[in-house]
């Protein structure tokens, strides 16, 4: 299998890295793309909070998580891959 193994973090470890990232760009906000359940994204944001200031979390709509898939194949090429 030639595709790269996807990387799973546990919450509080993905909220530092999206801090950090945070602090160094001086996001007023966070967009986020997942199809996490709602409780996961709740809890992700009771953790971002940076210099005593709530992060917001800006979700995506819900939406077909097959156009997702077809897209995310599509931008990267490999709608005709059959794994």
């Amino acid at each position: 299998n030639s595709k790269e193994e996807s990387c799973f973090f546990p919450i509080p470890q993905a909220a530092d890295c999206i801090l950090r990232k945070v602090q160094m760009s001086n996001a007023p906000v966070i967009y986020l793309s997942t199809d996490a359940a709602g409780s996961e994204t709740d809890l992700l944001q009771s953790f971002m909070v940076s210099n005593g200031r709530t992060i917001p979390l800006v979700k995506r709509p819900i939406h077909d998580g097959k156009i997702k898939w077809d897209a995310l194949l599509y931008r990267h090429h490999l709608h005709s891959d059959d794994q």
